[in-house]
């Protein structure tokens, strides 16, 4: 855990500077980091080698292994809570983002040893907590083959039309849903949205493509399920 605790030191600003690192930009705002999907997989993939780097970007990965080793001893108390706040909001939003950067950075499981406890309260807040199972009998099949009802779910996640019982569960949890990759789906809503997502893409791409404009302007979500999608031989 203390490995992914330091990720984000970055966006705090953390640098190394005789005793402490700087303090200079403690004054970033960190919401307007996890506010937007752009900004945050940015110091994400810069991490993971595999994006540019920013100034600051690249000072935190020549930061980083010494923070690890001195338990953040030199951060400011800024930029302990500002990192902290990053992280619970990975685990809870982005855990796939959140694992990548654990597989990079804590491959052998040392620093999340030594934080076991407050590794597992951290995933427990995200693990633990379920959609409802109460429209888990709805026919999928029946919704795809029928443009009308099809678009109906579209209009409703759009806000462009009145939603049926079930399509205001969906719409209350799509945007978690998309973020966390269904992680508090059960399985039977893993198919479901996997076979209607396909769907979308190879018979009403218009029609997908307008729920990407709503969703993920940025297109960050898109290249967040890349991988996934040409696994289901899916190109978008």
């Amino acid at each position: 855990m203390k490995t992914i605790l330091f990720i984000f030191i970055a966006a705090t600003g953390v640098f190394v500077c005789a005793e402490k690192y700087t303090t200079k930009y403690d004054n970033v705002d960190i919401d307007t980091i996890i506010k937007s999907d752009r900004l945050l997989l940015n110091y994400v993939n810069c991490l993971l080698d595999r994006g540019k780097c920013t100034p600051d970007g690249l000072e935190l990965k020549k930061v980083l292994p010494d923070a690890l080793l001195t338990d953040c001893t030199k951060c400011s108390e800024t930029q302990k809570k500002g990192s902290k706040k990053i992280i619970r909001y990975l685990i809870d939003n982005k855990p796939n983002w959140y694992n990548e950067l654990e597989e990079k950075y804590d491959k052998d499981g040392t620093y999340k040893k030594k934080y076991e406890k407050e590794y597992a309260t951290f995933r427990s807040s995200r693990t633990e907590e379920k959609y409802t199972t109460k429209y888990d009998n709805i026919n999928i099949d029946e919704i795809i083959n029928n443009d009308r009802l099809l678009r109906g779910y579209v209009d409703c996640l759009l806000g462009t039309k009145s939603c049926t019982k079930e399509g205001e569960e969906l719409k209350k949890v799509f945007t978690d849903a998309l973020d966390t990759k269904c992680a508090k789906c059960n399985d039977k809503q893993k198919e479901a949205a996997k076979k209607i997502g396909k769907h979308l893409i190879q018979n009403k791409r218009s029609w997908f493509d307008e729920l990407v404009a709503a969703f993920d302007p940025e297109h960050t979500k898109l290249e967040f399920y890349k991988e996934d999608l040409e696994a289901e031989g899916i190109k978008l």
